[in-house]
């Protein structure tokens, strides 16, 4: 077993050793969904979103486009990339959360990264993560690095089972 404190409620969590190897060990964590949801609200701001002066110049404004994700909410008429994806929008719209759905990406030297959601209230950004193989810890890490003022935080895939169950119930 190994051990990793939530980010929000800072509670230690116990993982097996399968499930911990493909947690991100570095960047703010949620324990579960209602962590998620009271770390959305930590910051809520009382403005549109613009973008902060330090992001200016990498950051990406990325428009509609052809889409051949594998997963569609009849809900919120969207594509995902995933099942767990899809998941998290419904539920997260669902309990009154405005987020957009790979809207914005972020550029430094010859890479690139697009984080899954942007919730609109709190200038902040949602990565939904499944199992992390070591060139997509490698990414995010490079990316927190480059980018440590963006608010930003990632559901893990242990989660996925309970946010399907919130998704039946509340649909």
């Amino acid at each position: 077993m190994a051990n990793r404190r939530c980010s929000v409620c800072k509670r230690l969590q116990s993982y097996s050793k399968d499930e911990y190897k493909y947690l991100d060990k570095d960047g703010d964590l949620a324990c579960s969904i209602m962590c998620v949801m009271d770390w959305l609200h930590l910051e809520e701001a009382d403005h549109p979103f613009d973008i902060p002066k330090s992001w200016r110049g990498g950051v990406v404004r990325l428009y509609d486009r052809d889409r051949s994700d594998i997963c569609h909410s009849d809900l919120l008429g969207e594509w995902y990339k995933s099942y767990f994806e899809r998941n998290v929008a419904e539920v997260l719209h669902l309990k009154g959360h405005k987020m957009e759905y790979e809207k914005y990406g972020f550029n430094w030297g010859s890479k690139s990264y697009t984080p899954d959601f942007f919730h609109l209230a709190s200038n902040s950004f949602l990565e939904v993560k499944g199992k992390w193989g070591s060139s997509q810890r490698s990414k995010y890490k490079s990316f927190r690095e480059a980018w440590p003022d963006v608010r930003m935080l990632v559901v893990p895939w242990v989660l996925a089972g309970n946010f399907e169950k919130m998704r039946e119930r509340l649909i």
